[in-house]
């Protein structure tokens, strides 16, 4: 009996426990709020000191903490740092990539005259607005993406990942009528990975359904993160996409956060990967990388209500890592081990390359 015991365990070796890691993109606007500089032409304003100074803390703090940020920054912000040659000034090296954060772009309705040419841009000064708020139209969503762009280009930084205001509206009625003009000019432009809201995806889930898909029906939604990035395609010979990290706003530092609704994002977040691993043969997993990608701005994060030396988005950004550490042990079992890592987008995306080029499935 022995020896066919012995015979019958090696013919049929225990199935091996997955290792899965939940990736998160903590994704900072900087320079909104308080820290919005289009009309401040020398780095002297105190106001932009005060932004700046508490960046570099930030950032500074967040590397301690083990986490790898997304900076996007606002082009007044950004040129105001590039203009900084005090002793106190922002070093795109030292300050943030040196630290593992990523840079990135981001504009609401601004517009730089000088590219303006249609009359879209109206206002005093070098920076002007536009009309059409987060809805706009073809030539104004060029207009931002092209300003922003010229900005990036002046302060002499290689930025990755984008958010422009309209770039959802503009890629969900490019997908609705067969149109890719956003998405071919994005790519004229650099603009190839894109971390925001409100575009949605479905996606193959098991008998449970838990895998959010980015549509926003209710206000829970907003504390939601799709579980992949996926490619919107364009034209341009085939080559032209839009790779969407589509994220969950729950601006850790914001005088309203909420960390019980937050934890109920996270945890469905979790409860997904948990369902696709497990399922896989239903699901399709196939060893993607999940991901949560999360909002907050500067001035949020800046914040000192208590007036206690300490900035209040980090205490929540900690309660936040305990948080996403108790569930990744809560939903590890003997078919899927879960840890929780913060990477940048830059990283994130070498690493799904890389996945994608030995076979794998970009996204589902």
């Amino acid at each position: 009996m022995f020896p066919l015991l012995l015979s019958s365990l090696l013919a049929s070796p225990a199935q091996a426990t997955e290792s899965v890691e939940m990736n998160v993109i903590l994704t900072i606007h900087a320079g909104e709020g308080d820290c919005i500089f289009e009309d401040v032409i020398t780095p002297w304003d105190s106001g932009f000191q005060t932004c700046r100074d508490a960046l570099k803390e930030i950032l500074e703090e967040l590397e301690t903490m083990g986490i790898a940020a997304e900076v996007q920054f606002q082009p007044g912000f950004l040129s105001l740092l590039d203009m900084d040659r005090s002793a106190d000034a922002f070093d795109f090296e030292a300050d943030l990539l040196d630290r593992g954060h990523g840079l990135g772009l981001h504009i609401h309705a601004q517009c730089l005259k000088p590219l303006d040419s249609k009359g879209n841009c109206s206002g005093f000064g070098v920076w002007g607005n536009t009309s059409g708020s987060t809805s706009p139209t073809q030539d104004v969503f060029e207009l931002r993406a092209r300003s922003l762009r010229s900005t990036g280009e002046n302060v002499g930084q290689s930025y990755h990942s984008f958010n422009v205001w309209g770039w959802s509206h503009r890629i969900e009625t490019d997908l609705s009528g067969g149109d890719t003009t956003a998405i071919d000019f994005l790519n004229t432009q650099g603009f190839r990975y894109a971390v925001g809201t409100n575009v949605g995806k479905e996606y193959a889930k098991s008998s449970t359904d838990d895998c959010y898909d980015g549509y926003r029906i209710d206000t829970a939604d907003t504390y939601r993160a799709v579980p992949h990035p996926f490619k919107v395609a364009g034209g341009v010979g085939g080559r032209a996409h839009v790779v969407v990290y589509s994220a969950a706003t729950p601006k850790w530092g914001d005088p309203g956060y909420n960390s019980a609704i937050v934890e109920a994002g996270f945890d469905d977040a979790m409860s997904c990967a948990h369902d696709r691993v497990v399922n896989a043969a239903d699901t399709g997993w196939d060893g993607e990388l999940f991901t949560y990608a999360g909002f907050t701005h500067l001035h949020n994060l800046k914040e000192d209500v208590d007036k206690d030396g300490v900035y209040d988005g980090l205490g929540d950004l900690e309660e936040f890592m305990e948080m996403a550490d108790t569930l990744a042990e809560d939903y590890s079992d003997d078919d899927v081990t879960f840890s929780v890592v913060y990477r940048n987008v830059s990283t994130l995306e070498g690493m799904r390359q890389a996945h994608e080029a030995e076979g794998g499935d970009y996204d589902h």
